[in-house]
């Protein structure tokens, strides 16, 4: 795995929050959430406050370990990509961490970069779920694993209690919206259990309107 620096112009001051802000995951399997860390650390002799961290789209999932970063402290910003929507081959994601250093009214930023090459292995179709529906509906997803010894999905969990997955023949996941499903826009996830110890979940995402 690769790091580089963020590169500084000359004579400019370095700014108070810096980490290695490009990770090379190299090449990893579909299926599995890519996930990695970078570690900002406050350089500067000021307090810094993370606002917070925004991803540059739907398949990262951005956490942050603490957002009070005292001059000498350091935080680890996790970054998760969903490996299941993301078609194989060379793949870039972004994330920007805003933050602001204590006595300013400027908002500052931080770029962090991940790359990797995914190389196809497990498969779900469709590989996010949509709804959009006034009463109740369902969707089949199917799994398909390119592998030497393929998985099997062995049970199947969803983020809301008007959302039910359930494992059938073949592997193949009914996903259904009950009739009292809430009004408005929903995220929601259905993640699948399998057999499989390097690829223990699968996590589908699932719209609701």
């Amino acid at each position: 795995m690769y790091a580089i620096l963020a590169a500084l112009a000359v004579g400019a001051t370095p700014p108070p929050l810096e980490c290695l802000t490009h990770l090379d995951a190299g090449t990893v399997p579909t299926g599995p959430p890519l996930a990695v860390a970078f570690r900002p650390f406050n350089r500067g002799t000021a307090a810094v406050t993370v606002l917070g961290v925004d991803a540059g789209c739907g398949c990262l999932k951005p956490t942050v370990s603490q957002t009070d970063l005292r001059p000498g402290d350091n935080a680890e910003v996790g970054l998760t990509v969903n490996t299941l929507t993301q078609p194989p081959g060379p793949a870039t994601w972004t994330a920007t961490v805003r933050y602001r250093v204590a006595g300013e009214t400027e908002v500052r930023q931080l770029p962090l970069t991940v790359a990797a090459t995914l190389a196809k292995r497990v498969t779900v179709t469709p590989p996010s779920v949509a709804f959009s529906t006034e009463g109740a509906a369902d969707q089949t997803l199917t799994v398909a694993d390119a592998g030497p010894r393929p998985l099997t999905v062995v049970a199947a969990a969803a983020t809301s209690p008007h959302l039910s997955a359930t494992v059938g023949p073949g592997g193949a996941v009914r996903v259904a919206v009950s009739k009292d499903f809430p009004p408005g826009d929903a995220d929601e996830t259905v993640t699948l259990a399998t057999d499989d110890p390097a690829c223990p979940e699968l996590r589908v995402p699932v719209k609701v309107s």
